[in-house]
């Protein structure tokens, strides 16, 4: 009984972070569609073109779609490993350029954090629900 309560705890944390984990990646990606301004001077300030705006707002779009709607395992997959790579050198690029401005170096490690702990919750369930098979004895040997 407490494992099934454990394995539908850890389910329902799983749902709740990978939705946290989309409503921050629907709203950046929106506001890197929109180029809003904090957006670009925070880029522009990082040393990186006004051109990876839309490519940044691409994939973090199309990975919010990768996280709710039913789509293969592997294309999941590539999203959260898309949004890893994606805020982990957010994360790396404020601290390497000292660019410590308290949203931008809050938020790019948080999502980090969530997508990390979101992916293998998420993969962990994949786990708990997946079939399992049973090995079958051997055959007994008959000897004459």
């Amino acid at each position: 009984m407490a494992l099934a309560v454990s394995q539908n705890s850890s389910f329902t944390t799983e749902k709740v972070l990978r939705t946290l984990l989309a409503l921050f990646d629907l709203g950046l990606g929106i506001s890197e569609a929109l180029a809003v301004e904090p957006v670009v001077r925070s880029l522009e300030a990082l040393g990186y073109p006004r051109t990876l705006i839309p490519l940044l707002a691409a994939a973090k779009l199309a990975a919010v779609g990768a996280l709710w709607a039913p789509v293969p395992t592997w294309l999941r997959e590539w999203a959260y490993a898309g949004l890893t790579i994606d805020f982990l050198g957010a994360t790396y690029s404020f601290f390497a350029a000292g660019q410590l401005l308290v949203p931008d170096v809050v938020l790019a490690p948080t999502c980090l954090a969530l997508a990390l702990v979101s992916s293998v919750l998420w993969r962990k369930s994949l786990a708990a629900r997946a079939p399992q098979f049973e090995v079958a004895a051997p055959a007994p040997v008959i000897t004459r």
